[in-house]
């Protein structure tokens, strides 16, 4: 079956149901210092209000995979801008939940904002044109294997097909100095500056992108070169 590569079989992606928060919080836990993992009462809230935005990828049993893919509508079609070889139900089933299967191996939780605060970081609203990434978190088991930038593409291209009655224009997030090549290569983000929210005791830098960025290439996009705190970002 498709994969993400050799190393991460039956990789596919779904949104978070209410069940999958135990496991969803002790990856968390486990990601982020104390001071900086979202408690299990924030990613309860983040599930129910913004349960859109809560995405996973999980391991699929082979049975599993095989009755599955044989319910893949004909007329489905394979996202050009997400990773190859990974399955992607964003098309034939929106908000797809795959009945809560699959083993729990990373995920991507997200908020609406009107504008990028430390209220943002704690509040939902569905009227938003900022969509506020929290947490983009790989189980120590399958990281460098591809799943991080895997799930990231498939997370961009799946907000790219979402029908919206209020359109979402930018996707913004924190990252500190050593992930923001991963956001820039991976995800076409762009480093804007230095936060000034505080979050935990280190440094953080705000990127974004505009959505419609997932359908160009990278030949037509508008590449910037940010240099923060003396050290630059090359490439």
């Amino acid at each position: 079956m498709s994969t993400a590569n050799g190393n991460t079989p039956n990789l596919y992606f779904r949104n978070v149901i209410p069940t999958d928060l135990p496991v969803i919080h002790s990856l968390e836990s486990k990601a982020y210092p104390t001071d900086e993992a979202a408690s299990r009462s924030k990613l309860q809230y983040r599930q129910h209000h913004a349960a859109t935005f809560f995405r996973c990828a999980v391991l699929l049993p082979e049975e599993d995979n095989v009755t599955l893919s044989s319910k893949i509508p004909l007329t489905r079609k394979t996202s050009t801008s997400a990773a190859p070889n990974v399955n992607d139900y964003t098309l034939s089933q929106k908000h797809n939940s795959l009945n809560g299967k699959g083993e729990i191996i990373a995920f991507i939780s997200s908020t609406r904002c009107q504008t990028f605060s430390d209220r943002s970081m704690t509040i939902h609203d569905p009227t938003g044109p900022l969509l506020a990434i929290h947490s983009v978190v790989v189980s120590d088991s399958y990281r460098h294997r591809g799943v991080g930038s895997a799930l990231l593409k498939n997370y961009l291209s799946y907000l790219s097909k979402l029908e919206l009655k209020h359109g979402i224009q930018k996707v913004i997030l924190m990252a500190k100095k050593d992930d923001l090549t991963f956001y820039l290569t991976e995800g076409d983000f762009r480093v804007m500056r230095q936060s000034l929210v505080k979050h935990g005791k280190d440094i953080w830098y705000e990127c974004e992108r505009e959505l419609g960025d997932n359908g160009k290439t990278k030949g037509e996009r508008r590449s910037e070169c940010w240099i923060v705190d003396a050290f630059a970002l090359t490439g």
